[in-house]
């Protein structure tokens, strides 16, 4: 099981500017998304649980953004994409395809790149402008490792 609690200590060892991480979701909204799509991965559930989605490494914009789930009253949309939701294009995602019914979106990247969990806490991630694969099957605690460094390299380059 991830450690969200470790990777956001981490996020605060960096200057205040680099990420926004919004407030954690309510258990009841949670429970709603649950009922509908299923069983939240542990790993998502918990993260959703320390913060409610999240914009990370902020430069000219977010390098990753991490989804939530839609609260009620949304959110203003100049200030969190609407459909960047789990809950929304966790759908989407799945009636677009085979073999995916065990996935959930958790992710963007500022290249187009969707961010997937499935069920045994595995990372992937789709290229939708190419309709490739990117990443596949890397342990989420990787791919956190993986972000972080691109990130950190990103802030180097425009600072």
């Amino acid at each position: 099981m991830f450690d969200w609690d470790a990777f956001v200590l981490r996020l605060k060892k960096y200057p205040p500017h680099y990420h926004q991480l919004l407030p954690p979701c309510p258990p009841d909204r949670i429970e709603a998304v649950e009922r509908e799509l299923g069983q939240l991965p542990v790993a998502l559930r918990d993260m959703v649980s320390h913060f409610n989605g999240g914009e990370l490494f902020l430069s000219a914009g977010p390098t990753f953004s991490l989804f939530r789930i839609s609260t009620f009253p949304p959110l203003p949309p100049f200030e969190w994409a609407p459909e960047w939701c789990i809950d929304v294009l966790t759908p989407r995602w799945r009636t677009a395809g085979i073999n995916r019914s065990y996935d959930w979106a958790m992710g963007i990247t500022n290249y187009g790149g969707l961010i997937l969990l499935d069920d045994k806490e595995n990372v992937k991630e789709w290229d939708t402008s190419q309709g490739s694969w990117l990443v596949k099957n890397l342990p989420l605690g990787d791919w956190i490792e993986k972000i972080i460094s691109e990130g950190e390299t990103v802030m180097a380059e425009t600072s």
